[in-house]
């Protein structure tokens, strides 16, 4: 509940009402983009689970599917029922967005750190870094106006990622 509290006291901060629902219309509009970036996320995580036929990957790969595909859908309803978006409705959403973009980063970077730790396979390794560093980025170009949820995403996506690299120890 921090958290959400922490995104409406931050919501509004320094920018005008029309810039500020811009900015987090702008974080709500192309359900497409989501969706298949759930969907490869998900197939990725897939491959992970039978490829190294690890059991801890196949929870983390249900959080993806389940989790983005929520995302995916909320956003689809965000889109038909805000065509225009008031500063106010949008210091609602916002907190809203941010409970999803967090509860994915957290599945991606769980998800890095159960493959980079509990196997040795190479591919799944290249597999789980390569759509978390992707998904960062797609974060970061989603929610340019809005700093501090990139900051979170790549707190949450990339963090254990790097933790999980760090303590695998293996140059390659």
């Amino acid at each position: 509940m921090q958290l959400v509290e922490y995104a409406k006291s931050r919501s509004r901060e320094k920018l005008p009402p029309k810039i500020y629902a811009a900015l987090v219309r702008s974080m709500a509009q192309n359900f497409w983009a989501m969706l298949s970036g759930a969907v490869c996320s998900a197939a990725a995580a897939l491959m992970t689970a039978l490829k190294t036929g690890d059991v801890w990957i196949w929870p983390c790969a249900a959080a993806i599917i389940i989790i983005g595909t929520l995302r995916a859908f909320q956003m689809r309803a965000f889109e038909r029922r805000h065509p225009t978006l008031t500063a106010e409705e949008a210091s609602e959403w916002e907190p809203e967005y941010l409970v999803g973009a967090v509860a994915y980063a957290c599945a991606l970077g769980i998800w890095s750190v159960v493959v980079l730790l509990g196997t040795d396979d190479p591919v799944a390794h290249m597999l789980c870094t390569t759509v978390t560093i992707g998904y960062a980025a797609g974060g970061a170009a989603r929610n340019y106006g809005r700093p501090w949820i990139v900051q979170l995403h790549l707190l949450f996506s990339c963090g254990p990622m790097s933790v999980a690299l760090l303590i695998h120890g293996n140059p390659y």
